[in-house]
């Protein structure tokens, strides 16, 4: 096995224990508020990387018939600068915010129940990511080219979409762990009082 390979779906595997270690250690009702500085209840973030797997997914499914038809590669799997680039701005702690298009806002008013339905949501995507990128084993996944489901006009390999989908998720998990903590800290002073 590929040491990249098994170190990149060892990330999607982090970012659903994560998402796991939120869900027990703060209570429901702290998925739901949002924050009083602006942004999105923490819900809405897994809410968001749920709908952003969604969409891409079908340009996974492409690359991997196109992958297929490569010759293989070992690695190491290359990234260019651009993408580089775009995985640095990426990754938490932000460096500046992004509009998010509206097609990838969570759309739905969030409750408990939905809480615990985007969270075990968020737990099949990460798993079915993580095994999609095991099975990519043997193939040249620096070489076939994704569409970004964000931006048409931004494209880049499939090696750098998975990254990318892997950074995206620490940077909403890490905000919905900085929301959580926000919703979490008046009931820590009231339940000490």
């Amino acid at each position: 096995m590929h040491t990249s390979l098994t170190a990149l779906a060892s990330e999607f595997d982090a970012a659903a224990l994560w998402a796991k270690r939120l869900a027990d250690q703060y209570p429901a009702a702290a998925w739901t508020p949002r924050p009083a500085s602006g942004g999105w209840p923490a819900v809405d973030c897994l809410a968001h990387l749920n709908v952003t797997a969604a969409a891409f997914w079908p340009g996974l499914e492409r690359a991997w018939q196109a992958v297929q038809a490569m010759p293989s590669a070992g690695e190491p799997f290359r990234l260019s600068l651009l993408e580089r680039l775009l995985l640095w701005f990426i990754e938490p702690p932000y460096r500046q915010k992004i509009k998010t298009p509206p097609a990838f806002e969570p759309t739905t008013q969030p409750t408990t129940q939905f809480a615990e339905q985007v969270r075990a949501q968020f737990q099949d995507h990460s798993a079915r990511l993580a095994a999609f990128v095991l099975s990519l084993e043997g193939f040249a996944v620096d070489r076939p080219r994704l569409v970004s489901p964000f931006n048409p006009r931004i494209h880049y390999s499939l090696w750098a979409g998975l990254k990318i989908m892997v950074a995206h998720h620490r940077r909403h998990l890490w905000q919905a762990e900085r929301t959580l903590a926000q919703a979490a800290a008046p009931q820590a002073l009231i339940t000490r009082a």
